[in-house]
């Protein structure tokens, strides 16, 4: 089974996996990191059931993911926003509609490792990114894939285009802001 199929037959009971009191606590803080990119022309890559939606009401939105179970989901709570049922690598969109890109936790382990190599490209045009890697010790798969091949080489001096990494708690943190 593949990863699309695994979450079209979960997509239904997905977002009851994260009720939880830790689920929750770790939505608000990187609610409070992010808060400020309400206001902005978002690409969410991942955007499963639409996490980013419940936070904030961003009017500007294109969310993208594999699943169409899982964006049935997001479309039943947020009719109105933009989807796209496709992978980051299948995307045909242009960086220079966004003004920022996120991906919240490990979806962007899902992204094949040579995509690394055209973040530059999305993300010079872009004023912010903002990936999202949680728990100690967890890296995601093509994290581990991407070292080997570009900027993604060390975790205590990330630096992707003027870019950060935060180990804060649990959370690693790759982001273009200052937090």
């Amino acid at each position: 089974m593949n990863s699309e199929n695994f979450y079209d037959c979960i997509a239904e009971q997905y977002d009851t996996y994260f009720q939880d009191v830790e689920s929750k606590e770790q939505d608000l803080r990187v609610a409070n990191h992010i808060k400020h990119f309400k206001d902005s022309h978002v690409l969410d890559i991942g955007c499963g059931t639409g996490l980013l939606l419940e936070m904030f009401d961003i009017k500007k939105y294109t969310g993208i993911d594999p699943s169409q179970g899982m964006l049935d989901v997001l479309l039943n709570k947020f009719p109105n926003k933009h989807i796209e049922c496709c992978s980051f690598e299948e995307y045909m969109g242009s960086a220079s509609d966004y003004d920022v890109l996120i991906s919240l936790y490990g979806s962007i382990s899902y992204v094949q490792p040579y995509m690394f190599n055209l973040f530059d490209k999305w993300i010079l045009k872009n004023k912010d990114y903002f990936f999202m890697f949680y728990t100690n010790g967890y890296d995601p798969i093509t994290y581990a894939k991407a070292c080997k091949n570009n900027k993604f080489n060390n975790l205590e001096e990330y630096d992707l285009v003027s870019g950060n990494c935060y180990i804060e708690g649990n959370y690693t943190i790759y982001t273009s802001l200052t937090l």
